[in-house]
């Protein structure tokens, strides 16, 4: 039976109704959710999307971002890149095109860019084979979308020849 159907379910004989509160997104009072299920099946406990959304992130109205999604990436002597900029879109992307193009190396970006260790990814156990062919430091910068504020940048530098990582949080320095 399908959640938040209109169906009168008074008449049927053999089935439970279940409701569950849940709070809705445009003011404090609680709503109730009314599941419907035929006798001997199982309530599915995981929560709705509805549920999730509790509460919501801030979007900027101008260009449909959510609060906290990247924005831009730029990449200086990452693996096979002398410099790189990506700039997703406030929905979904896709990072498409020929084995070898890069598109791995960018996920990897985003993933230590914000913090993830290089055993995370399977692909090389030091940070610093990370750092392009010939040159000692790489940097990878994250934007991320602040809405009604200056966007946030998270910088990671690290070197090949002492293996240490710099962090900076919009141009100060930061720890992780």
């Amino acid at each position: 039976m399908t959640l938040g159907s209109t169906r009168d379910h008074s008449d049927d004989e053999d089935r439970q109704v279940h409701k569950r509160p849940r709070y809705s997104s445009e003011d404090e009072e609680n709503e109730v959710e009314v599941i419907v299920e035929e006798e001997g099946s199982t309530t599915d406990t995981t929560p709705s999307i509805i549920e999730y959304n509790e509460t919501s992130l801030p979007v900027d109205d101008q260009d449909g971002f959510v609060e906290g999604s990247i924005v831009k990436i730029t990449l200086t002597n990452f693996v096979t890149y002398d410099y790189c900029e990506v700039f997703p879109g406030p929905q979904m992307n896709m990072i498409i095109g020929p084995n070898g193009t890069g598109k791995s190396t960018i996920v990897c970006a985003i993933a230590l860019g914000l913090g993830g260790s290089p055993n995370l990814l399977g692909r090389a156990k030091n940070i610093q084979e990370f750092v392009k062919t010939g040159e000692d430091e790489a940097t990878i910068a994250i934007e991320l979308k602040k809405v009604n504020d200056r966007n946030v940048v998270i910088q990671r530098s690290f070197k090949k020849s002492s293996n240490s990582t710099t962090w900076k949080v919009n141009g100060t320095k930061a720890s992780l």
